[in-house]
């Protein structure tokens, strides 16, 4: 049975009808998974998602400073009082799980030194910036982090609001579809 009681507690403005459809994909997938990276984490919602439903181990990623999406950081700054009120919602919605690393740094970077530590993961989840540019630096660096036959996916594939992460996973993701569940996207 998937847990996603813990995700609904976070902040309502993040649990919306797109989370009520995609959450229990993830939960899903999380269940086959054991050493997922989750790129991109803001109050935590996927985070409690994708911990709650693993037997396995999450590291969340994210610099808690803001992205490129000036309409998208600028509601969560004035949600929580600024990246660092982000940040300290992210902790309390995560505080008691124990089978979560937390690591505070850019993405790219991250998985330069993820990958220096011999690092693998078998689902990667994608979802920090949501411009071309960086939805593609993050595809390219993460992707050598994945084992063979892992679930490289992300969120927000929606030409609408973010072109830049539907064009971004057209040209950096082989063999790429959009999920049934809402936005997401994964690699097969």
């Amino acid at each position: 049975m998937l847990n996603l009681e813990n995700a609904r507690r976070v902040d309502f403005r993040y649990w919306n009808a797109a989370r009520e459809e995609e959450a229990p994909w993830l939960a899903a997938q999380a269940t086959t998974h054991v050493r997922i990276a989750e790129i991109g984490a803001c109050v935590g919602c996927t985070t409690r998602v994708l911990a709650d439903n693993t037997y396995g181990r999450v590291t969340s990623i994210d610099n808690w400073t803001g992205g490129t999406d000036e309409a998208l950081t600028n509601g969560v700054k004035s949600d929580f009082g600024g990246w660092d009120g982000t940040f300290a919602e992210f902790k309390k919605n995560t505080a008691d799980l124990t089978n979560l690393r937390v690591i505070k740094n850019d993405s790219v970077a991250a998985a330069h030194d993820l990958l220096l530590e011999g690092a693998c993961f078998d689902m990667i989840f994608i979802d920090a910036s949501h411009d071309y540019e960086n939805v593609a630096k993050d595809i390219l660096a993460w992707r050598r982090l994945l084992y063979d036959g892992g679930l490289l996916c992300g969120h927000d594939f929606d030409e609408q609001t973010f072109p830049g992460v539907v064009q971004a996973v057209k040209d950096y993701v082989p063999n790429w579809r959009r999920s049934r569940a809402g936005s997401i996207w994964i690699s097969l």
